[in-house]
């Protein structure tokens, strides 16, 4: 097993490149890879960045757009997930938005991975319904 000190440091690398990446699906396959490294050595944000009393409490936004299908009830499952593995907030504001609010880094990359895993989730499912409905099923 590595050391903590070397986890640490590749996990502020995996942050660093998540919150400086113009690459949004680079952005969260990194921030993904840090809570997946945070887990399994058992380290926590505040070990990671020190103590978190310079960083600005957030909140971070993201506009749902209402779908023909009424099958955006996961939603709110996958937002507590997220806002859980990142150590923040979560809650919706007028059932069309999802609101993370912590930390400022946590709640920004905590709504990208919303983002990019409710519009993927969206898609398949749109894709899946257009097949079953060209199927007939």
């Amino acid at each position: 097993m590595e050391n903590k000190e070397a986890i640490i440091k590749k996990i502020e690398n995996l942050l660093a490149l998540a919150g400086n990446n113009p690459n949004e699906h680079e952005a969260i396959a990194a921030a993904l890879k840090a809570q997946e490294l945070m887990a399994k050595y058992n380290v926590e944000l505040a070990d990671v960045e020190g103590t978190n009393t310079s960083q600005d409490i957030t909140k971070e936004v993201y506009d749902i757009k209402k779908s023909n299908h009424n099958v955006n009830k996961w939603k709110y499952k996958l937002s507590n997930i997220i806002a859980r593995n990142f150590c923040c907030k979560t809650y919706t504001i007028n059932r069309s938005s999802v609101a993370f609010y912590g930390y400022e880094k946590e709640a920004k990359i905590a709504k990208s991975v919303f983002q990019f895993l409710f519009e993927t989730g969206n898609r398949l499912a749109e894709r899946y319904y257009r097949k079953c409905k060209k199927e007939g099923r």
